[in-house]
This record gives C-alpha cells, structure tokens and sequence, in this order.
C-alpha cells in the first residue's frame, strides 16, 4: 500500500492486520475472541481499582475518577483518529474499547500505589498518604 498523503497513514498500519483477519475465520475469531478476553479482564481489573479506592462521595476520589475519565476520552479520541473506519469497525471499536479502559485503568493504578502505602507495623492494613492534600488517614 503506498502512501500518498497523511490520511493514508492509519490504513498502511492496519492493512497487515486486515489481511491477515481476511485469510479464514479463524484468524477472525482469534482476533474476536482475544479481544473479548482483554475486554473482561480490563473490566475486572477496573472494578477492582474503583473498590480500593472508593465511591465517589469526597474530593479526593471525585478528583481522581475525573482525571480516569479524561483520559479515558483523550485515548478514545486518540483511537478515533489513528483507526480506519473503512473496514474491520466493530473489530477496531472493540480494541478502541480496550486501549481507552486500560489507560484509565493505568492511571488508577498508579494513583493507588502512589498513595496507598502498606504499613509494616499492621500486616493488612493500608495508609491513605496523600502528596497532593497533605494529610494522613489510617484505614483499618
């Protein structure tokens, strides 16, 4: 595929994989069925954050979710962009899907390691040390 001009960029990327889906319906459903697995376990992994760090009652968590969402969408607009939407859509929604849910799931991630530190002295219990707020809370 040659390529002309810069919207031809995203099409020279995916063709290969185009192709490669095209060949016989078992590379379709490898494809399909890989993604469904990412797909649940982003979703999983994302619950799993969402419990540690709590309902969306106060400052800190409202604060955090937000940020979670804007990049979520930076990476969905990011996605829009890069993607083709000639052919393979359902296919490249879902791995937009994927890509969007797992860069907020990175940023909860690393928000909870950075502020969650495990205590030593009380096996099982955490301490909410926050760099941006300044104060220290002692969970139990």
């Amino acid at each position: 595929m040659q390529i002309k001009s810069l919207s031809d960029i995203p099409d020279a990327l995916f063709w290969p994989l185009k192709q490669w889906v095209e060949q016989s319906n078992l590379n379709l459903n490898i494809l399909v069925g890989f993604s469904l697995i990412l797909i649940v376990l982003i979703t999983l992994g994302w619950s799993i954050m969402t419990r540690k760090i709590g309902k969306v009652q106060d400052e800190r968590t409202a604060k955090i979710y937000l940020t979670a969402s804007s990049i979520m969408l930076s990476a969905n607009l990011a996605c829009d962009i890069i993607f083709p939407t000639d052919y393979l859509m359902n296919q490249f929604r879902m791995i937009k899907y994927i890509i969007m849910f797992l860069a907020g799931l990175i940023y909860l991630f690393t928000k909870y390691r950075a502020n969650y530190k495990f205590n030593p002295n009380k096996p099982g219990n955490f301490q909410w040390q926050s760099v941006d707020d300044g104060f220290l809370m002692v969970v139990d």
